[in-house]
């Protein structure tokens, strides 16, 4: 079970990759922290503390006005961010790691009284073999 620790870490580095990605697109735009500033009505302080260093999150009005001003839609830097935080956060498995989770998870569902049963990805099971 995920603890609240780790998730204020998630929720973190999820925000720190929005704030990135504003970064990315404001390079892309030629806009500087004053330019995006007067544009979006969001004083430079401010961007400034939440885009540049992080300082607590970025309101969703304020990452879309940003956005609109970047003339990016929201979802883009949402996603792009997302794509980044599974890559940080959930590396994908090597087959050998993952069959060794399944076999270590298998081992105690067995001793709890289950059995394991594995199918090829391109058949799909619908009843239970064993009620056949």
């Amino acid at each position: 079970m995920t603890d609240i620790k780790e998730l204020q870490s998630q929720a973190e580095l999820f925000n720190d990759l929005v704030n990135r990605e504003i970064k990315v697109w404001m390079v892309r735009r030629g806009e500087d922290l004053l330019t995006l500033a007067a544009k979006t009505g969001i004083s430079k302080s401010k961007l400034s503390r939440s885009v540049y260093r992080s300082e607590g999150s970025l309101p969703v009005r304020d990452l879309k006005t940003i956005c609109a001003a970047l003339n990016v839609d929201m979802t883009v830097i949402v996603s792009a961010a997302d794509n980044a935080m599974r890559e940080q956060v959930g590396a994908p498995l090597t087959d050998a790691q993952l069959a060794a989770q399944i076999l270590a998870r298998a081992e105690a569902a067995k001793q709890a009284g289950y059995a394991l049963a594995a199918h090829p990805a391109d058949e799909i099971i619908t009843e239970d073999p064993a009620s056949a």
